[in-house]
């Protein structure tokens, strides 16, 4: 429609940029906003996405090099606590500072790198053993009302239904931690 969005365009594998876009279309069905619009293309007869960015950003690893302290609506903590949660649906072992990126003008995260994801896993991902995430009401409700129809009609055929079924054992053990102490 005439606006022009920036992004960085990655080289990946097919079976990689299928993943990221199932994490985005998760990511819309659940309404939480933290996958940057990502879509595949061919740039100069190389495969890969093309992902959307901020018009100024920085990963984690450089807001925490950087000691860099932002401001923004949402605490950060709300905002780890949602990209945890996708983390567990979606099976992502992979997760590191290079692999979130703020904007820094409104100090929203976004949660790229879902490469590795997608597993036959059934729990929490390695990284959130120690500290299993902890989500909200709101949260707990949209995962509640998620079923393997509501996943088969947003993810169509971008996964097998063994890794539908995974997401859903993983949603499960997401609702059986405890809520979020303003949720109780």
């Amino acid at each position: 429609d005439g606006r022009q969005v920036a992004a960085v365009f990655q080289v990946r594998p097919p079976a990689a940029v299928r993943r990221e876009l199932t994490a985005l279309q998760l990511d819309r069905l659940l309404g939480l906003g933290i996958v940057p619009a990502t879509v595949e293309r061919e740039v100069q007869g190389k495969h890969g996405l093309l992902q959307a960015r901020p018009r100024k950003w920085m990963t984690q690893k450089q807001v925490q090099e950087q000691a860099v302290r932002g401001g923004g609506w949402c605490e950060p903590q709300a905002q780890f606590q949602l990209i945890y949660a996708l983390d567990t649906l979606v099976g992502n072992q992979a997760r590191h500072g290079e692999s979130l990126v703020w904007d820094t003008e409104d100090w929203i995260i976004y949660s790229t790198s879902f490469a590795q994801a997608f597993d036959s896993s059934r729990g929490l991902p390695g990284y959130l053993q120690a500290r299993p995430p902890v989500a909200g009401v709101e949260l707990r409700r949209r995962l509640a009302a998620l079923d393997d129809k509501a996943l088969a009609g947003a993810l169509g055929d971008s996964l097998p239904p063994g890794a539908r079924r995974a997401i859903l054992a993983r949603k499960d053990a997401l609702l059986a931690l405890p809520a979020a102490a303003s949720a109780r």
